[in-house]
């Protein structure tokens, strides 16, 4: 049973591989993966508001609530940030992954092109030896002309 899994596993692994397709949607899950998620930001949100109104009675704790509050606004910027990065990023592994489909394309092209190459090399090839093969006979039969004329 474990060699079975390990196979399934490989076959996975090789139907990745050579999927560009899975291997896109692959990045792209780690990538949303990446940073705080919404959930986890509108709970922080939630819990910023609460404490900031408990706060918002108790005079000794002003500096400290001023404080809190810079800080909450430096989340929020940097969590602005990290939605924008995250998109880019989301941006560029899409261009990557066109990119990488153009050069295969491409790849492809130059294979087919090398083996309609290598076919009219052959062909060529063949020619010549008919052309040899014509011109020794034209040799043999003008040897064979001449030596009639002799007679």
């Amino acid at each position: 049973q474990m060699a079975e899994k390990v196979n399934e596993g490989e076959e996975e692994k090789e139907e990745y591989e050579s999927d560009p397709d899975k291997r896109e949607i692959k990045t792209l899950r780690e990538i949303e993966k990446m940073g705080i998620g919404q959930t986890t930001f509108e709970d922080l949100e939630q819990e910023f508001q609460s404490y900031n109104a408990d706060l918002a009675g108790d005079k000794k704790m002003n500096k400290f609530k001023e404080e809190y509050e810079n800080l909450y606004k430096i989340l929020n910027t940097n969590y602005d940030k990290e939605k924008q990065l995250i998109k880019r990023c989301k941006e560029l592994n899409q261009e990557i992954y066109q990119k990488a489909d153009v050069v295969r394309q491409g790849l492809k092209l130059l294979q087919a092109d090398a083996e309609q190459i290598k076919q009219l090399k052959a062909e060529i090839d063949k020619m010549w030896r008919l052309v040899d093969s014509s011109k020794e006979k034209e040799k043999k039969r003008q040897v064979e002309i001449d030596g009639l004329k002799d007679d």
